[in-house]
């Protein structure tokens, strides 16, 4: 009998080769080790950019009010800046000087959108005896805002004109002759009367701006310095000139109705360009 083979009646076992793990086969591999990498540079970007362990870590909520400057604090991106530094806020949105004369109790910042309601501001926390850092973060010239179609309509009629260095076709920006734009007021002129209809609407609305209340809108007090210096052509030099002056500039604020908190809602409405005025 040969050695090689086995004796009559013994089994015969056949020996075959370990089968390889899943995990080093090449379908997987060619699948798991681009989605590993993947996966780790992300690990690698959160710890370098210090965000992966903000669920964890104590957050600091801040409570302010302000005026119209403060939906800066509402952009996602002021909000990731200030999550990275573990903090959240919590705003209310006012007129600029009504937030100024908020009581500081219960608030830990106010975000005034001028400078007069700034200093209203740190005079109190001076009076007070507080501690007060007045920073000028924003300083920014009043804005009209319209659609096109109303500033066209003042272009047509030589109150406007399109600033340089724009599209010529589709201008963002346009410097307005304001004692010009006020004497259609004056004169009870409607936007229908300077040509609105050209550009697509109706609007039989006299020609005004439209603001807050005075009384607690910093840019709204700021207008109405502009209206009062340009239709006087300087500053009242006694109070009897300051109430002359009021009541010949009263119809140009009175003729705009009930002022409202937010005159911008008017552009986030279908109907606001055919019953805007400027705001």
């Amino acid at each position: 009998m040969s050695a090689t083979q086995p004796a009559p009646g013994e089994p015969l076992l056949a020996v075959r080769p370990r089968p390889t793990p899943f995990y080093r086969t090449a379908p997987f591999l060619w699948r798991f080790v681009p989605v590993a990498a993947l996966a780790l540079a992300g690990v690698v970007a959160l710890l370098a950019s210090g965000t992966v362990a903000l669920p964890f870590q104590p957050m600091t909520t801040l409570v302010g009010v302000g005026g119209s400057k403060i939906e800066y604090l509402g952009d996602p991106q002021v909000q990731d800046r200030l999550l990275r530094h573990h903090i959240t806020v919590n705003v209310t949105r006012l007129g600029s000087r009504e937030s100024a004369r908020v009581p500081f109790e219960g608030v830990d910042f106010v975000f005034p959108s001028g400078q007069p309601a700034a200093e209203l501001v740190l005079h109190r926390r001076q009076e007070a005896q507080e501690y007060s850092s007045a920073h000028r973060v924003f300083v920014s010239p009043i804005v009209l805002a319209t659609y096109r179609e109303y500033a066209e309509t003042l272009r047509g009629a030589g109150l406007a004109d399109p600033q340089p260095g724009q599209d010529p076709a589709r201008p963002l920006y346009y410097d307005l002759s304001l004692g010009g734009f006020l004497d259609q007021g004056r004169a009870g002129r409607t936007w229908n009367d300077l040509g609105i209809e050209d550009q697509g609407f109706a609007n039989g609305n006299t020609v005004l701006a439209q603001t807050s209340n005075v009384c607690e809108s910093n840019s709204a007090a700021t207008y109405l310095g502009l209206v009062a210096f340009v239709t006087r052509g300087g500053v009242p030099t006694s109070g009897q000139e300051g109430v002359e002056l009021a009541r010949e500039i009263r119809p140009l604020l009175r003729e705009q109705g009930l002022p409202t908190r937010a005159p911008d809602a008017v552009y986030f409405i279908p109907e606001g360009a055919g019953s805007s005025r400027w705001s």
